[in-house]
């Protein structure tokens, strides 16, 4: 599986201490460099499997729904997860 989210040094102007880098490209396609502020490599590589999780899940921000909607939506994400025995409706009811 290709990687998401690389992680690097950069070295301080005087070349005696460096931090670490995150290097990905974000949901909108814009290429993204944020330093993690410390030289912890431990740390870094932590950081850096969360924030390729993030991009893998696709997280998004929570959104205003009506049931109905949400209703209609889970029903055609579930289809063909779900036997039509499950979906109907007993008799009666």
């Amino acid at each position: 599986m290709k990687e998401l989210v690389r992680l690097r040094i950069r070295p301080s102007r005087d070349r005696k201490s460096f931090r670490y880098m995150l290097d990905y490209v974000d949901q909108s396609g814009k290429r993204r460099q944020v330093s993690l502020g410390h030289a912890d490599k431990r740390q870094a590589e932590r950081q850096r499997q969360e924030k390729e999780l993030e991009l893998r899940v696709n997280v998004a921000g929570p959104i205003s729904m009506k049931l109905t909607h949400f209703f209609r939506d889970s029903l055609a994400r579930t289809k063909g997860q779900v036997r039509a025995t499950t979906s109907e409706r007993p008799p009666g009811r």
